[in-house]
């Protein structure tokens, strides 16, 4: 991976296509998906950053990777629904599977194992009596843990895994 100065990246990237931007801003900076401030402003200095600004990692898989987990909730009388959709980069084209365990406050689980043959893949699942999370001073805030494993043909073989806490949680406004 190669990190370039950022005033030095825009600049040549701004000589080979100049297009017009603030008077108060570093030419060129709109070459970069950076806050624009960062550049100058009328009402501040040109000060760009460089570099990592959230967590990295490098992670290595074998035929399939989990690329996204991503979940819904529908709360119904005695009940939610959780919609999980996995995105799923599979380079081996071989089948796998995807499975989500939900594991309640109470120590509870829910299970649901799927083929992958769409992407995204949603898996439903209900969970009965759910115990609600609730703001602060309103109530307890129990958490839920989804994990999502990616299967291979033996269902033994663990591809990739992801885990989630999440509250079961609604929003009504009158």
């Amino acid at each position: 991976m190669v990190f370039y100065a950022p005033v030095e990246y825009i600049e040549n990237r701004y000589r080979e296509a100049p297009l017009k931007n603030s008077d108060d801003s570093t030419k060129g900076s709109f070459y970069l998906r950076k806050a624009h401030c960062m550049f100058g402003w009328d009402w501040g200095p040109k000060l760009p950053d460089m570099g990592i600004w959230r967590s990295i990692s490098i992670r290595g898989y074998k035929n399939a990777r989990i690329e996204d987990v991503y979940i819904t909730q529908n709360h119904l009388e005695s009940k939610v629904e959780l919609d999980v959709r996995i995105s799923v980069f599979n380079r081996s084209g071989r089948n796998v599977k995807a499975a989500v365990k939900i594991i309640g406050p109470d120590k509870s689980e829910i299970e649901k194992t799927e083929n992958t043959g769409e992407n995204p893949k949603h898996i439903r699942l209900d969970i009965e009596n759910p115990k609600q999370w609730w703001p602060n001073g309103f109530g307890e805030h129990p958490l839920y843990t989804v994990e999502v494993f990616l299967l291979g043909a033996a269902e033994s073989e663990p591809l990739d895994s992801n885990r989630i806490k999440i509250g079961l949680r609604s929003l009504n406004v009158k």
